[in-house]
């Protein structure tokens, strides 16, 4: 393939485990106008079996006799490139398909960066997202920087090596990577590049999987990582900022750097070289000897005095920051247990007012059943009452009958058989009535008895709304306990952030006395710089960076 857009350079050294997946990861690209340079750097294991399985033309293997290291294998790959734009991929990474294509997009769309990373996604040794608790690269590379402002590289590499493409006329003009370094190439190509006027850009997506196998060379030996910082401080990032007029960097720069913990962490003996790297001090410079140890040991000691006093005020910070978190999260799940208060009293109240509602309604259906009774009774004594009227007047004809005329036998017989069956139907009635009467005995029993059932549900409604009513008591009496316990903690809150604001001004106090302190070193640093300039005794990195110092030593010992 000739020209391709990306060229992707990959270095393997025992990564047998990886190595495979790696080369994957590059095959399944949705974007594949690409060409993969394989660099395998004398792998002890299976490595370089594993790149020879892969017969796709657009793949170049090549495998070094004996181990030479994996800037000496990066920049062999480098000079074989063809593409226009150089890809680097560690062989325990991988990258996600759309990677390339998102990296192509955004290169096509703006044509002055010249370098373009991304976010990444960190994966564990079997490729499985690492948990939360134990992420250690995300929170580092994947925050929102401009890689273009110098102060975003005081010591801190935000660009993921593995994530990078660099376009490839920048490469010619930088160079390849130091191969003297080991923990810091990356970092110091970055920084070259930052001189050269390079434009960075970082697409804040995570398309770039970085694998934390716990053997990856960044924090393999952290006093490694500060003596290659010191020397690239010296020689490309101080100069550069000194050209730019960033005092302030620099002297922040070095701050952050006495500051770190591996520093910190070593012998005073190799303090003092570190710091006699990071000032620019050379072995050959015997005369100056005396006034060198002077600015080694002041920087050391204003180290010291700002790391003691930024940790007293850091200290007071976080322990502020955890107090004011502490009552906001108290106060929070207050409000929480209010809310819920009140939803278990809204829930209290509509259970009442439902068994309420069930209650009338069992009384209206009571009354209806007793009316019904009623209403059935006197139906029926009515009717009774009917049949003996009727059969009282029926007698009394019949008595005067017997008493006005004489009757015949067969008529009398008659009229009895009449009297008879009247009297029969009035028995009959009589029976009907004394069994409907019996029937609504039942029935009013019955009536009764669900009347009871229903006076006793009432009395269990009426208990559990009793209780309800205590309980929503209790709940408003704790409602009000946590109003006022809330307002004293929001009084205890403002009273925190009074004191936080008097620290705030106590700092700003602080700050513009260490201003004023810079401005008289400055006006005493031109005698100092006449001085030594007349001795011969004032290397040109001294008079850049430690000409304050030699002020600060004199007052002292004029005190």
């Amino acid at each position: 393939m000739e020209n391709p857009f990306f060229s992707i350079i990959t270095t393997s050294f025992n990564y047998e485990r990886f190595v495979g997946q790696t080369i994957e990861s590059v095959l399944n690209q949705t974007f594949q106008d690409w060409e993969l340079i394989l660099v395998d750097d004398c792998s002890g294991d299976d490595s370089w079996s594993i790149i020879s399985r892969y017969g796709d033309p657009r793949i170049r293997a090549f495998r070094f006799e004996k181990n030479r290291g994996a800037c000496s294998a990066y920049n062999y790959g480098l000079a074989r490139a063809r593409g226009r734009f150089v890809a680097s991929l560690d062989s325990d990474d991988l990258f996600s398909p759309e990677k390339l294509a998102r990296q192509h997009a955004f290169l096509t769309a703006h044509p002055d960066v010249d370098i373009c990373g991304t976010w990444l996604l960190e994966i564990d040794p079997d490729g499985n997202r690492v948990g939360k608790d134990a992420l250690i690269y995300e929170p580092w590379f994947n925050i929102h920087v401009d890689l273009n402002d110098p102060a975003s590289w005081i010591w801190k590499n935000r660009l993921c090596h593995s994530s990078s493409v660099v376009r490839r006329a920048l490469h010619d003009q930088v160079g390849p990577f130091r191969e003297d370094l080991i923990y810091t190439p990356d970092w110091q190509f970055w920084l070259r590049a930052l001189v050269t006027g390079a434009r960075f850009a970082v697409i804040e997506e995570p398309l770039t999987l970085y694998r934390n196998h716990g053997s990856n060379i960044t924090h393999k030996r952290p006093m490694g990582t500060v003596e290659e910082y010191a020397r690239t401080c010296a020689a490309i990032f101080h100069p550069h900022l000194f050209g730019i007029g960033r005092l302030d960097l620099i002297q922040k720069n070095l701050y952050e750097f006495l500051r770190s913990r591996p520093f910190n962490d070593a012998a005073e003996p190799v303090q003092r070289d570190i710091v006699r790297t990071i000032v620019g001090f050379g072995s050959d410079q015997v005369a100056a000897r005396e006034s060198q140890e002077l600015v080694v040991a002041l920087l050391l000691d204003v180290a010291r005095e700002r790391l003691k006093e930024g940790a007293i005020a850091e200290s007071e910070r976080q322990r502020n920051t955890t107090i004011s978190r502490g009552f906001e999260e108290q106060i929070a799940t207050m409000r929480l247990e209010i809310e819920g208060c009140e939803q278990n009293r809204i829930a209290a109240e509509r259970s009442c007012n439902e068994w309420m509602q069930r209650l009338a309604d069992a009384n209206a259906r009571l009354e209806e059943t007793v009316s019904a009774r009623d209403c059935g009774f006197l139906d029926r004594e009515n009717r009774i009452s009917v049949l003996q009227n009727a059969l009282v007047d029926r007698a009394e004809m019949l008595c005067q009958w017997v008493e006005r005329s004489s009757l015949s036998e067969q008529e009398l017989t008659h009229e009895r058989q009449r009297a008879a069956a009247m009297l029969r139907a009035h028995e009959d009635a009589q029976r009907s009535f004394e069994e409907a009467l019996q029937r609504a005995g039942d029935r009013e029993a019955a009536v009764h008895e669900a009347h009871r059932a229903s006076l006793r549900e009432l009395d269990a409604v009426n208990e559990r709304f009793r209780a309800a009513s205590c309980r929503i008591e209790v709940l408003l009496e704790d409602q009000r306990a946590l109003t006022t316990q809330s307002a004293e903690r929001m009084a205890t809150v403002e009273k925190l952030e009074g004191e936080l604001q008097s620290l705030r001004n106590r700092v700003a106090e602080l700050e513009e006395n260490r201003v004023d302190l810079l401005k008289h070193l400055e006006e005493l640093a031109i005698p100092a710089r006449r001085y030594f300039k007349l001795r011969g005794l004032f290397p040109e990195p001294l008079r850049r960076i430690g000409r304050k110092g030699l002020q600060v030593v004199r007052q002292m010992k004029g005190k």
